[in-house]
């Protein structure tokens, strides 16, 4: 268990909230307003959790989000 978890929503209110919260209880936090962005991240290292918003703008919403990650790692959970 690598305690990290990945945020994905285009609403900055959202993202900090989350953020907070989650690093209270000791995760380790990243974020992305974008679909692409949070594949980038996603690439990069791995997440034990991914958390997206589904309506988000621009070229992916969340349910192609969530499909592109499985296709990277169909472990993780969503």
């Amino acid at each position: 268990m690598n305690n990290s978890i990945l945020i994905v929503d285009d609403e900055k209110d959202i993202l900090k909230f989350l953020d907070l919260i989650l690093r209270r209880e000791g995760f380790q936090v990243a974020k992305a307003s974008k679909a692409e962005k949070a594949i980038s991240l996603f690439q990069a290292q791995p997440f034990e959790l991914v958390i997206t918003d589904i309506r988000m703008p621009g070229r992916m919403d969340g349910l192609d989000l969530m499909r592109e990650i499985r296709a990277l790692d169909d472990d993780v959970e969503i």
